[in-house]
């Protein structure tokens, strides 16, 4: 079925959400199980439309079937009898052929492209029947088999179940099981097939055990619960696969691999090397980020066979191969797979194969990357490098600050603090002031930088401080060079965990490193050749990991000093220009917001009270008043428009460098936008995302901000921008259409930026305007043209901050294919921790 045909339907159903108010997106799903009713009553049973009505008001509980759910979708009880009888008019717009022979694909349509045009909240992690099938080829299954789905979610696995097996589901999140429940009937599986709305740690299935469990635990809101069971959640989710799994059966657990890291490197849990020793472990399987619609975690598979007969270990890397789909919101365009290409080929993926005697001694190798081969050229950080634990922030703040984007290698060119949004956020800066390495992940960069511990300076709390071990081989200096090659980035990237590639301690501390060899520590220094028999030239290269040759003359190399010039800001004079700035835009937004306003009361006023006050424009508020209500009205968009044209026409005045930037918390700063916007725009339906990645804690349960250097001001104008050109150019205020605006904050997982996404439904961006032409000053296009000045304005910003922004045909190859949303806003930034 095309995509667009749905859309037409869902459109007008959205619609109807938006305009009637109060509807979560979350209940959307409410959809999905109308479209059921209307082929079982309807169109099965030749009901009317009043007699479904009817039984959907009048339901007492106790009714079953398709009914029976009706309380699992408290939302229809919002709903006059005329609502549901508009609802179920709009899939009389749908061929019967779909319900009559193609009502399974139908269902998926839906599902799909509700899941992809709304933030679908309901926590579940909603796996591509492609990814499942790929999973399910790694394992062979007797015809008849019993299989466990403990965290069922949304019933992703029962499409792919085929009748002559016998699934038992478990699902406590009711929002969707109720999902699951409508995919049994509409994939009409009999009683063999029983999903459960209770909780799979409170109710597992001790007692029976089947041929295969799998599990999908890769959202973080199923980790509630788990702690009452005084359970590492990884540990407990092992112990319930195989505890579930009979002598000759297999588990399938899928896992965040920040939860598979966290099994590795525990030293204190004996979950993975007991899986190792009772040789359970069949084949791990990879897959990159961006495999799931709404999470950019990187997920692996564990595969346990209790009746493996040898002791290899299949390592099967999906990585590379399902990168390349890879669209431009990095997310894995399914649709792209050709799943049977990799069913038919020998091997799955590039396979590595291990021994378990091999993964007890260095269990790291699982995580796929071929480097983790024991070489005594290597050692460990942990045996070169000590952590320090550093005093937090007091009353008084040093001078200087050091953050991520401050750690340039050998030379640390700190910030000169300025008040702000430090005194806001104390708990996320230490106080550095020995000497030692600061290293931390940016991204996909391991950035390392010597301290000379010369001054006192605030420390980023995400910058981890080492000191190196008495009498160690290595120096600071060389440890900074090695820490920027090759090979240590490949195990960095093992060791991440997300998409901002968190690393705990024990990870960095895990990271194998090359002891110094002469020819390579000379490469650091500036030579200078000195006289052997000076018994301090020794002394001096076994301190930088140089062993002497035994030469008469040797070639050293000294270290120059790094400039401590730093540059200061005239406070004075930057504040004075953000004023000057501030006049001319500050008010922009509002002006433009005042003439929408105006037009809105009036059409409120025409509409609903001028049938009872017939003369309600010639009011006055007494005869000496010249103007009337109407005449007031008319002025004040009159003038509305007046002052908006004078703004634009001023706006080649903007000077974005009068705009001082500063460290900006951009989760706090769109929260407070979002509500501030969400309460100006009642009539459209705003959405907010912010990925789970950005909010979680890191390993080591700090807090993570997302800090850009920007300016709250200038984020204000270019944010306002592009809302005021989507409700210009996008929306046509005279029809009754589904208005609705989602805002998404994501990470790129190659570069160090954040991306905002702002995409709306509406009408599409012009084909024949060119993205580069609407960055041009004064460019229009169409009947609703403005000043031209919108795309021109939000690309000096973009460019400002050092950033990018790009606008995305939602109906294109790189766009989603089940989805009402038009265009798509995007905007690239770099953050700084």
């Amino acid at each position: 079925m095309k995509g667009n045909e749905v859309n037409k339907v869902l459109n007008t159903i959205t619609g109807f959400y938006t305009n009637k108010g109060g509807i979560d997106t979350m209940d959307y799903s409410v959809t999905l199980y109308l479209l059921c009713i209307f082929k079982e009553d309807i169109v099965d049973h030749q009901l009317d439309k009043d007699a479904v009505v009817l039984k959907l008001i009048n339901n007492d509980g106790s009714s079953y079937g398709l009914y029976s759910l009706l309380t699992s979708f408290p939302v229809i009880s919002s709903f006059t009898a005329d609502d549901l009888k508009f609802l179920l008019a709009q899939f009389e717009e749908l061929s019967e052929a779909h319900f009559q022979h193609g009502f399974v694909e139908l269902f998926e349509t839906f599902f799909r492209t509700i899941t992809e045009s709304v933030f679908y909240k309901n926590r579940g992690n909603i796996m591509h029947p492609k990814m499942a099938s790929l999973i399910f080829s790694t394992v062979d299954l007797p015809s008849y088999s019993t299989i466990y789905n403990p965290f069922a979610g949304n019933g992703d696995l029962i499409p792919l179940i085929s009748d002559n097996k016998k699934y038992y589901g478990q699902e406590y999140n009711e929002d969707l099981w109720r999902i699951g429940q409508l995919r049994l009937y509409v994939y009409k599986k009999t009683e063999e097939f029983i999903l459960r709305c209770e909780s799979s740690l409170a109710s597992s299935s001790d007692h029976e055990k089947f041929d295969l469990v799998f599990m999908n635990f890769t959202s973080p809101f199923q980790f509630e619960g788990i702690e009452e069971q005084n359970y590492d959640a990884e540990t407990y989710i092992i112990d319930l696969a195989t505890n579930a799994t009979n002598e000759s059966g297999r588990a399938i657990v899928l896992l965040n691999k920040s939860y598979f890291i966290n099994l590795l490197i525990d030293s204190d849990d004996e979950t993975f090397s007991r899986l190792i020793l009772q040789n359970y472990i069949e084949k791990v399987l990879l897959f990159p980020s961006g495999v799931f619609r709404h999470n950019g975690t990187e997920v692996m598979t564990l595969v346990i066979n209790k009746h493996k007969t040898n002791d290899q270990i299949a390592i099967v890397d999906f990585r590379d191969q399902l990168n390349f789909y890879k669209n431009r919101r990095q997310q894995i365009d399914w649709n792209r797979v050709d799943v049977d290409h990799y069913l038919d080929e020998s091997l799955l993926g590039n396979t590595l194969y291990m021994d378990n005697g091999a993964l007890l001694h260095n269990p790291s190798a699982l995580l796929g990357n071929r480097f983790f081969i024991d070489d005594p050229e290597y050692v460990p950080l942990g045996e070169v490098l000590v952590p320090t634990i550093l005093p937090t922030v007091e009353e008084d703040f040093p001078e200087y600050v050091i953050r991520v984007s401050n750690l340039t290698g050998n030379n640390i060119f700190p910030s000169k603090f300025v008040p702000g949004i430090i005194d806001r956020q104390r708990n996320s800066y230490y106080i550095v002031q020995d000497e030692g390495l600061l290293l931390t992940l940016h991204g996909r960069q391991l950035r390392a930088s010597h301290f000379n511990g010369s001054y006192q300076a605030l420390l980023s709390a995400v910058i981890y401080h080492f000191k190196v071990k008495k009498k160690s081989i290595f120096s600071y200096r060389y440890l900074v060079e090695q820490l920027k090659q090759d090979y240590v980035l490949n195990q960095v990237n093992a060791f991440s965990s997300s998409s901002m590639h968190k690393l705990s301690l024990d990870s960095f501390l895990a990271i194998r490193i090359r002891k110094p060899r002469l020819e390579k520590s000379r490469n650091l220094f500036k030579k200078r050749k000195i006289d052997q028999t000076d018994d301090s030239s020794d002394q001096f290269m076994i301190s930088y990991g140089i062993e002497p040759d035994g030469s008469d003359e040797q070639e050293l190399y000294f270290l120059s000093e790094p400039s401590t010039g730093i540059n200061q800001a005239n406070v004075e004079d930057i504040a004075i220009n953000e004023n000057n700035a501030l006049l001319r835009h500050k008010i922009a937004g509002p002006v433009s917001n005042l003439e929408f306003y105006a037009q809105t009361i009036k059409d409120i006023l025409q509409q609903r009270i001028l049938k009872t006050v017939p003369d309600l424009f010639q009011t006055k508020t007494n005869e000496k008043q010249i103007l009337n209500l109407g005449q007031l009205l008319d002025n004040l968009m009159l003038d509305a428009k007046k002052i908006g044209r004078e703004l634009r026409n001023h706006t080649h005045e903007f000077h974005v460098h009068e705009y001082h930037l500063h460290e900006v918390n951009l989760l706090v700063w769109v929260e407070d936008y979002f509500k501030k916007i969400k309460s100006l725009y009642p009539n459209i339906q705003m959405s907010l995302q912010i990925s789970d990645e950005i909010i979680e804690a890191d390993p080591e349960g700090k807090t993570m901000g997302l800090i850009i250097n920007a300016n709250d001001e200038l984020l204000t104008i270019l944010f306002d921008n592009i809302l005021s050109n989507i409700r210009q150019h996008a929306f046509d205020w005279k029809e009754l259409e589904n208005r609705r605006i989602e805002l998404q904050v994501v990470l790129n997982n190659t570069e160090n930026k954040v991306l905002v996404y702002i995409a709306n439904t509406g009408k599409p961006f012009p084909v024949s305007l060119s993205l580069s032409d609407f960055k041009q000053r004064g460019v229009k296009y169409g009947d609703t043209a403005g000043s031209g000045l919108g795309g021109y304005i939000i690309s000096t910003i973009v460019g400002y901050l050092n950033g990018d922004w790009f606008i995305l045909d939602e109906s294109s190859d790189q766009g989603s294919q089940y989805t009402d949303l038009v265009t798509t806003f995007e905007l690239s930034i770099p953050y700084i921790i």
